[in-house]
């Protein structure tokens, strides 16, 4: 390890032990699934798979809270327990939540037609406020258009989307409520939506209703210019090959829209911390912002004749044989990834969330669900081509001996994998 790689190590540690101190931390001792999950999170650490920041609560009690590594890369900031990082498609819950909360106050109804909310010619008819909100609605996407036209240096907003489908008309993939399709879009128009109905933009609207009053103390909308320099705040990385180290995903090589599409409101861009989320799902139990009517249906997958889905409103449900009811949503973005799962049957809940694109997410994911409704856990294994490609970043690293020396068996890889890892060493 060359001295000036080591001294930037020892700065990052001494950066995260003192901010420590002030992130909490929650193990609750003689718990059997806390302490698999303290065994978990202490190897995924020490092996490097995990950077963030996770929380779960078992049958009403938050047993396990704890965040690892860092929150920004180029200031060596901690991720805590109080950092808010975006949440990307987890943020959908929340602008279904703002399009239900204005449905309990009759400001709209989710049987309207779309049109009666947005601009004069936008010409898709038939689509209701339900279709957007479950993902049934045909609307066709609209990022191709925009990576592929949109000037690089100019941030695109739900207007511009909206004007693109006004002027361009490009057609539905189906007929609304015929089959089910993910959409950004259908979200980006809910934002419209709100504000029209209420007068306040989404993001106004949500800090109003639901973050001021009940307590979200890290809750808010950002741009991604100023995110970088926030504190509290952990903006998202990706690793380089090419600089052997995280990075600003937009600075990839054919990622610049992950800047210019950063203006959207709706599907994305919502930053929240694990606290945050943890509150949000307290909140969930009661019927203080949301009647238990307006959750059932959210909770609820939407029924179509010969509609094959799991979507109720901003949320994936389904049956659990073992612990009843189950929603939950995963979200990813420009290297953010997160998690919240909600095990409405048992009152259990795990969320996760991690700013370098850890490719190890959704077998972190499985593992946690697996600790709370108390299954096997299958092992979770380092890539042994990401080792190779970080390992090879390091001056003097010996490729071949490293190779040489290690267990092959506590690696995951395929044989093509290995097979390039081996023709690398000998060119």
């Amino acid at each position: 390890m060359n001295k000036k790689y080591m001294i930037l190590v020892i700065v990052g540690l001494l950066t995260v032990t003192l901010a420590c101190q002030r992130s909490k931390v929650v193990f609750l001792e003689d718990h059997p699934k806390a302490e698999k999950l303290d065994s978990l999170f202490r190897y995924l650490n020490a092996e490097g798979l995990f950077n963030g920041a996770v929380a779960v609560v078992d049958e009403g009690e938050l047993i396990f809270e704890k965040a690892y590594g860092l929150a920004n890369f180029e200031d060596s900031s901690a991720f805590e327990t109080i950092t808010a990082m975006e949440v990307a498609s987890v943020s959908k819950q929340f602008t279904a939540s703002a399009v239900m909360h204005l449905a309990q106050d009759d400001k709209l109804a989710i049987t309207d037609d779309i049109r009666a909310y947005l601009p004069d010619g936008f010409p898709y008819e038939g689509i209701t406020i339900k279709h957007l909100l479950s993902h049934t609605s045909g609307m066709p996407d609209y990022t191709a258009h925009f990576i592929d036209h949109w000037p690089e240096d100019k941030l695109a907003s739900n207007k511009d989307i909206v004007a693109y489908f006004i002027q361009h008309q490009p057609p539905v993939k189906f007929n609304p409520g015929e089959a089910y399709d993910y959409s950004n879009t259908g979200y980006v128009l809910l934002a419209e939506i709100v504000e029209s109905a209420s007068g306040m933009r989404l993001d106004e609207y949500l800090e109003a209703q639901l973050f001021e009053p009940f307590g979200f103390q890290h809750a808010g909308f950002y741009q991604r210019a100023e995110i970088y320099t926030l504190s509290d705040y952990a903006p998202s990385f990706r690793w380089s090959a090419d600089s052997c180290g995280y990075i600003r995903p937009e600075h990839l090589p054919g990622k610049a829209y992950y800047s210019f599409l950063s203006e959207r409101l709706g599907p994305g861009r919502l930053s929240l911390s694990v606290e945050d989320l943890l509150r949000w799902d307290r909140l969930l139990y009661s019927d203080d912002f949301l009647s238990s009517e307006t959750k059932k249906s959210m909770f609820t997958p939407v029924e179509y004749e010969g509609v094959d889905t799991d979507y109720g409103f901003g949320w994936h449900n389904y049956e659990d044989d073992q612990v009843g009811p189950v929603s939950y949503h995963t979200g990813s973005w420009a290297g953010n990834k997160s998690y919240i799962k909600r095990f409405r049957g048992v009152e259990s809940t795990v969320i996760l969330l991690n700013n370098t694109q850890s490719p190890y997410m959704t077998e972190i994911r499985h593992a946690l669900d697996a600790i709370v409704t108390e299954r096997d856990l299958t092992p979770i294994y380092p890539s042994l081509k990401e080792q190779f490609a970080k390992l090879s970043c390091q001056q003097g690293f010996d490729a071949g001996r490293w190779l040489e020396g290690i267990d092959l068996q506590a690696y995951r890889f395929t044989d093509e994998e290995l097979d390039e890892i081996k023709d690398t060493i000998n060119h």
